[in-house]
């Protein structure tokens, strides 16, 4: 017996620390669900390669700093765990995930919580860390070394050689998902993608430390206030960027049994047909349609596949900051969630001071928009969208920037049909399902738009409203569809051409070779009544100078190093 007894002590002095790794494990992957079902980040179930390595990693260097003992595992699972439930809170107060840049808003964010919830904080965390820090022991050169020589590999990588990092990551992991921080966290972890965009923020700075200093840049932004500084009577702007939205008339090839286009909206535009603008993308990644028309200059993405995606809040010289600087009220409204293409802190970076989300989204927001009924259709529809957009910018003091991004009409393209009977059927050539559903959304969607510009119109006659799509609905069978429906056919890019309506105090407004990132100086020179244009700033910018003025945003958007 004794033998017996003596073996089986073996056995699990043996078998112990391998079970301790397995219960951390199995504890991250339960806690995670929890969150997850709470509204927070996806599970670690979803992406076990490559962050349960680096939680492993963690865990074993908390323990190899720990005594050994009965409670030694539990003690070193606890930072890994709050690490978690930090991210998680993160999001699901702020509705984006967290970025190592954003360490020093953790204080302000504490800061205006309530005094119980502050307290609950220090509780939660400050306790269990402290009973962790106390329990800490240097365990000796040698095994010290052997602990963190990963960890300060990866902290020196990250920081002198993120490429090194980030072509690693591409070698062992999955490419983030560009359009949302949730599901890139899905696809690899909550910590790995910390880390990730950690390094290409790195990378981002080692490629624009000569442009942070550049002084073309503030000494352009003041000669732009200067004239600014000269408008007469600052009159609200409302622009209105849609959703996939264009003419599908435009096509040539394909006819159907009505014009998609509701008569009402028809009549507002140039010549039946408006104008077109050149976006900088097809079928997708709206952000880099806001980046332009925002920022007045072309989505290089130099950086990333999404600029957005790299801007830290941190306030760049875009048109809501010049606005704002001459004593407009600068008021961004998105018709989905925070984190969609890192949309609350790039809305801040380029100088919104308020930017509102659907309640539904961001529950922590004070916003005044509410998504209505998306059971069927998905997406919060254009006429509720806009109705409330509004009423509240009605309820404002002058002057207002108004700045609208919709988000009906996205993919997956969906119709409810109780709500919004079909209409429009194929009378010939090449149509396929998703369009004809798309030619009845934007039916319907034009008069909630041509409803939107004539309120405006009668309420705000003075008014500049510029309403764009932000690119076209991207096809199942690829952007060689639209040639072979006929779209804009002569039309150099054509896939990148959408549908462009200005009215200055109600008049239609003619424009010439039009680009997104053309709409800052287009609102500045209607606000100057045609002055802007007769200086320097309004003259066409060489492909140099655009990409000097694209590197100096993308120096400051990413913040201090």
């Amino acid at each position: 017996m004794m033998l017996e007894s003596s073996a089986l002590r073996r056995l699990y002095r043996w078998l112990r620390t391998p079970l301790e790794y397995l219960l951390f494990a199995l504890l991250l992957a339960w806690l995670s669900k929890r969150f997850w079902r709470a509204d927070g980040l996806p599970p670690l179930s979803w992406h076990w390669s490559p962050e349960l390595p680096l939680a492993l990693y963690l865990y074993f260097l908390l323990r190899s700093f720990l005594p050994r003992g009965r409670y030694r595992g539990l003690l070193a699972a606890v930072p890994v765990v709050l690490i978690y439930l930090f991210l998680d809170v993160y999001y699901l107060l702020l509705g984006r995930v967290f970025r190592l840049s954003e360490l020093q808003e953790v204080p302000e964010m504490i800061d205006v919580l309530p005094w119980y919830q502050s307290l609950g904080i220090a509780l939660v965390v400050g306790l269990p860390l402290l009973l962790v820090a106390s329990r800490l022991h240097w365990p000796g050169w040698r095994r010290a070394a052997v602990a963190l020589a990963p960890l300060l590999l990866l902290v020196a990588v990250i920081a002198w050689r993120p490429g090194w990092f980030l072509r690693g990551f591409d070698a062992v992991a999955r490419p983030p998902v560009v359009w949302s921080d949730y599901y890139s966290v899905g696809a690899n972890g909550r910590m790995t993608m910390v880390l990730y965009q950690t390094a290409r923020r790195r990378q981002a700075l080692q490629s624009l430390a000569g442009y942070r200093d550049d002084a073309a840049y503030e000494a352009g932004f003041q000669r732009r206030l200067a004239q600014l500084r000269r408008i007469e009577a600052r009159r609200n702007v409302h622009l209105l960027m849609l959703e996939s939205f264009f003419d599908p008339k435009r096509l040539e090839n394909v006819r159907f049994s009505r014009d998609p286009l509701h008569p009402d909206f028809r009549r507002l535009l140039a010549g039946g047909v408006g104008e077109l603008s050149r976006s900088p993308v097809y079928g997708g990644y709206t952000a880099q349609a806001e980046f332009e028309v925002l920022c007045g200059v072309p989505a290089r993405q130099t950086f990333g596949t999404i600029e957005f995606n790299l801007f830290t809040g941190a306030r760049i010289h875009c048109m809501p900051d010049a606005l704002a600087a001459i004593g407009y009220r600068t008021v961004a409204t998105e018709g989905f969630k925070p984190e969609f293409f890192n949309a609350r802190a790039a809305l801040k970076g380029v100088g919104f001071d308020e930017i509102h989300f659907p309640r539904e989204y961001a529950p922590a927001d004070n916003s005044y928009l509410s998504t209505g009924d998306v059971e069927v259709e998905q997406y919060m529809f254009d006429d509720v969208l806009l109705r409330q957009n509004r009423a509240y910018i009605g309820s404002l003091e002058g002057p207002v920037l108004n700045y609208v991004m919709t988000i009906y009409g996205h993919l997956p393209f969906k119709l409810d049909e109780t709500l919004r009977p079909r209409l429009i059927e194929a009378a010939g050539g090449p149509v396929n399902d998703d369009l004809l559903t798309i030619a009845n959304q934007i039916w319907y969607r034009s008069k909630a738009v041509a409803d939107h510009i004539e309120a405006l119109r009668k309420n705000d006659p003075d008014s500049i409203i510029v309403v764009l799509g932000d690119h076209l609905p991207p096809m199942p069978e690829g952007k060689g569809k639209y040639d072979e429906m006929g779209y804009l056919p002569g039309h150099e890019q054509s896939s990148k051409l959408t549908l462009l309506a200005v009215f200055d105090r109600g008049r239609q407004v003619p424009v010439e070779a039009f680009h997104h990132y053309d709409v800052p100086a287009l609102i500045y020179r209607l606000l100057l009544d045609g002055d802007y244009c007769e200086t320097e700033s309004c003259r066409p910018r060489s492909e140099v100078e655009l990409q000097q003025d694209y590197r100096r945003l993308m120096a400051h958007a990413v913040g201090k190093p």
